[in-house]
């Protein structure tokens, strides 16, 4: 038993140093070091990821006022309720997914968007903590709740001096912040396979995220294969730029996260195609314009990544005025009213917002569609 122990701590260090944890992707190439000169020079001039330096962003006050270790498992965290709680009237914007039955052949059966309290996800948050932690089996959740791509601009300002803009960032280019977004959630979490108009530097605040990415050419093809499949399926037609809660439900989801996770055809003679990174609390990956790349939250606990990207369209910044009003409701209620609730939140959510995109990807322009 030591023996193994030890050999799989090993395996476990090498894996850490490479960033990548499985051997058919590569693995991104660490900068030497986190000076803005190499970064410029490795990485956003030649267009190429990269991950900066373990720990690179350690120091970030958000990693230690907004997190703490978890009392129950010992290599998860969670939210710092009571720093956090100041600001729980603050809305910020939710996703809702609910799981289809176990005999059902899709994983989810709906996908929804909402504003609601910081103070009623933190709840949320400690409540199915807690019950995970709990030694009688669980009831199984509703739904689960993701705080995504929440504007740092649009937090209180003590929260936003928690994550200033890197250095890498105003100095590397032309020194111009598109947007700033903080996407926090309980592992697992899962976003599929997308691409950006702009390049990405994307920093883990607390858990794991393992990110994979393709090039251009290749994830272009990805998605071509995938929408023919499904569109032959009678559920296709979708676009790389304009893409919305389809890409988390049915169809597109589970065959997107196939080729991307399981055994995809895209590795059919493209050595090196496939990149994968692991990220822990500190650590930062750059995204270069056009990649495509699918993250997973992995292991147990609160999960939580800011990402520097192009600013919103203004119709992703209008508050869900009906469903906020409906979600507020739930701070009042038990656990099993409070599920009963979400349902009906979700549901306005999705009247009032009918055209609202998917989690972790930025709106492209009409013309950043793939090349044929």
């Amino acid at each position: 038993m030591l023996r193994s122990g030890r050999s799989f701590i090993s395996h476990y260090k090498i894996a850490r140093q490479l960033y990548s944890t499985i051997s058919r992707f590569s693995h991104v190439e660490t900068l030497r070091d986190g000076s803005a000169d190499t970064f410029r020079q490795q990485a956003f001039a030649p267009a190429k990821p990269a991950l900066l330096p373990r720990d690179h962003f350690r120091e970030l006050s958000a990693l230690k006022k907004w997190f703490e270790p978890s009392p129950n498992i010992l290599t998860a965290c969670q939210l710092n309720a009571s720093y956090l709680s100041s600001y729980g009237e603050t809305l910020v914007p939710l996703e809702l997914t609910r799981d289809n039955p176990s005999n059902s052949t899709d994983d989810v059966s709906s996908f929804e968007q909402l504003h609601a309290p910081l103070s009623f996800f933190i709840e949320w948050t400690r409540h199915h903590q807690r019950s995970a932690s709990a030694s009688t089996p669980p009831t199984a959740p509703a739904g689960r709740l993701y705080l995504a791509q929440a504007r740092v601009s649009d937090l209180p300002s003590p929260l936003g001096a928690d994550l200033p803009t890197p250095a890498l960032v105003t100095l590397a280019g032309k020194g111009d912040v598109y947007d700033t977004n903080v996407w926090i959630g309980l592992a697992p979490t899962y976003t599929p396979l997308h691409r950006d108009p702009n390049p990405n530097l994307f920093v883990q605040l607390a858990g794991r995220k393992t990110v994979r990415l393709f090039t251009p050419d290749v994830g272009a093809d990805v998605f071509r294969r995938v929408q023919a499949r499904i569109g032959a399926a009678g559920g296709g037609g979708g676009s790389a730029s304009m893409r919305g809660a389809e890409m988390m439900q049915g169809a597109e989801r589970r065959v997107l996260e196939a080729e991307v996770w399981g055994s995809g055809e895209w590795e059919e003679g493209r050595a090196g195609a496939g990149l994968e990174a692991h990220l822990e609390a500190g650590d930062g990956l750059f995204i270069p314009k056009g990649w495509w790349h699918s993250i997973k939250g992995v292991g147990e606990g609160v999960t939580g990544s800011r990402l520097h990207n192009r600013a919103l369209d203004t119709k992703r910044k209008q508050a869900l005025t009906r469903a906020t009003a409906c979600v507020a409701g739930l701070l009042t209620l038990g656990a099993h009213s409070a599920a009963t609730r979400l349902r009906d939140c979700a549901s306005i959510a999705a009247m009032s917002q009918p055209n609202s995109k998917n989690p972790e990807q930025s709106e492209a322009a009409s013309n950043d569609e793939p090349h044929t």
